[in-house]
């Protein structure tokens, strides 16, 4: 899956807005290293667009960042530029766009993309993956010895008529 965020709106979502203007810069550099922390997704597959109007000075209007793509879309807003990214998507059905933006949230419905608002993707993204999932699970007593501690311990099926068993059904 390739992703397509919306970058104010979830360095909004995950941090409030900035206290200052100044502090803009610190708190997109703070997005921007999260986004490279989460295990559910490689960098290669992030593109993130920010408002221009707040792009760091002298700064290009694409720039690659630890495998991310960034936008600073100039001459029309992010949301506009999302849209036509959107728009524009040959694989529609392998993107997900992240906005809590009711208009960008529509253009996506309209392709069809996948949508998720920007907490549900954190909440997503911070989920361990299957596989890590399956190694925190305890194994199976895997040993003779362990199966019979446990007949032992519960109770074995002694006593127990093997024909009983269609009358359990």
């Amino acid at each position: 899956m390739r992703y397509l965020i919306d970058g104010y709106n979830l360095l909004h979502a995950l941090f409030g807005p900035p206290a200052s203007p100044q502090g803009l810069e610190p708190a997109r550099q703070r997005l921007l290293d999260r986004l490279c922390e989460f295990p559910q997704v490689e960098p290669h597959d992030l593109t993130v667009v920010f408002d221009a109007t707040r792009a760091p000075p002298n700064s290009p209007v694409r720039v690659v960042y630890r495998g991310m793509q960034l936008h600073f879309p100039r001459t029309q807003t992010a949301d506009d530029f999302i849209e036509d990214l959107i728009h524009n998507e040959r694989h529609p059905q392998k993107l997900v766009v992240v906005s809590n933006d009711h208009r960008i949230q529509l253009a996506a419905k309209r392709r069809p993309c996948s949508m998720l608002e920007c907490l549900d993707w954190v909440e997503q993204m911070n989920r361990p993956r299957a596989a890590e999932r399956a190694e925190e699970r305890p194994e199976k007593p895997e040993t003779e010895t362990e199966t019979e501690h446990w007949l032992k311990t519960f109770g074995g099926n002694e006593g127990i008529d093997p024909d009983d068993f269609g009358r359990l059904r």
